[in-house]
């Protein structure tokens, strides 16, 4: 299966149809319906539906995007490594995190970081924990920072510190006087968190 191949199905999925496809591949719009009409015949299935809303996925589609996003990741990777080879350290590195990690000190070790290796570039994606995840997962960062360890086999999770928490109360609470507070005596209050998502993992900072 040939690279412009798998570049033009991640394009049209990602640009949500073959006008700004063809556009940023600087391709024509029969040459990249070629590439998708290849794809299908080596996979003996469609993988896009066009509507007048643009192109819908098809189960086989779905089925080949992630291994497709990670395919292109990798070889994008492989080339930037081929090409370091002559600049020394240089390059880039993609690191997925959850916003509110992003402490002073996480931001001071990536300045350490960059003062040892000035001519690396490193690029920051943001996300809620199941996205960082998912990042990692399709290739598109290579570590990821996220909160509690992911269970997923195909995710390897390592801890690297534990955060205080700190509760906050409005001042008329009936918890608020008290210098200690037991965590069984929060078991029953209301917290202000984000909404759960299918599928997602609870942790114990109310973040998925």
């Amino acid at each position: 299966m040939e690279f412009a191949v798998i570049e033009a199905f991640v394009a049209v999925v990602e640009f949500g149809g073959f006008t700004r496809a063809a556009e940023a591949l600087h391709l024509s719009q029969p040459a990249l319906s070629r590439r998708i009409g290849l794809l299908e015949n080596e996979l003996r299935q469609p993988v896009v539906e066009r509507g007048r809303r643009g192109v819908r996925l098809t189960d086989a589609g779905r089925t080949f995007l992630p291994h497709a996003q990670a395919a292109l990741a990798c070889l994008r990777d492989g080339a930037a490594a081929v090409q370091s080879l002559e600049a020394g350290d240089s390059g880039s590195l993609t690191l997925a995190i959850v916003g509110t990690l992003a402490s002073t000190g996480l931001t001071a070790q990536l300045g350490r970081f960059h003062d040892a290796h000035p001519r690396l570039r490193v690029l920051l994606r943001t996300g809620n924990s199941a996205e960082v995840s998912g990042l990692v997962r399709r290739g598109e960062a290579a570590l990821g920072l996220r909160y509690v360890s992911d269970p997923a086999p195909d995710i390897v999770s390592r801890q690297l510190y534990e955060e205080s928490l700190v509760v906050v109360a409005a001042a008329g609470h009936r918890l608020a006087a008290a210098r200690r507070v037991a965590p069984q005596r929060l078991r029953q209050e209301s917290w202000v968190a984000f909404p759960a998502r299918r599928g997602s993992v609870v942790d114990p900072s109310g973040r998925f």
